[in-house]
């Protein structure tokens, strides 16, 4: 019976673990999988479940972005995006991390609409575009910590004399 609230979020909070295991089998963010329909459900059942931190590590993980990218779901990651703040706004917790985590995923946003085109045909140059943003920038600090972490093996330019 999924009448109840409680049984959707319950039910959501299920789907969203099977989906992240599909969409990341290792379940340590390296988003390995090129599974599409993983990709493609796994936001909307984590906003599902109601588990606004881990919705929005998912939609703020330089992996999971490039996954997106990788099958084709930008447009997509930032409605799935827009509806995660939805979420958020209308959740009650702590308010300076709920505006902290909403400013950090609306910058996510405006960068991925904003490069949409490009990476649509060159999506290997993701965190490329995401370390040339700003120095500082939300999108930035997310590039730089997963080039910290190690998980970056692909060489990428800096843009040095930025305007």
């Amino acid at each position: 019976e999924l009448s109840s609230a409680g049984s959707r979020v319950a039910l959501h909070t299920r789907l969203a673990s099977y989906f992240r295991a599909r969409a990341d089998p290792e379940l340590q963010f390296s988003w390995r999988s090129q599974d599409f329909r993983a990709a493609n459900c796994l936001a909307y059942h984590m906003i599902g479940s109601k588990r606004w931190g881990m919705v929005s590590d998912i939609l703020t993980d330089l992996g999971f972005l490039e996954m997106c990218v990788r099958i084709g779901r930008v447009y997509g990651l930032c409605d799935d995006i827009s509806n995660a703040v939805s979420g958020i706004e209308g959740a009650e917790s702590d308010e300076e991390l709920k505006k902290e985590r909403i400013k950090v995923m609306l910058e996510v946003q405006r960068f991925m609409h904003s490069q949409a085109e490009l990476l649509a045909f060159h999506p290997q140059v993701l965190t490329q575009l995401m370390a040339n943003e700003a120095a500082g920038s939300p999108v930035n600090k997310i590039a730089y910590k997963r080039l910290a972490r190690g998980w970056e093996g692909r060489n990428w330019l800096r843009w040095c004399r930025q305007p």
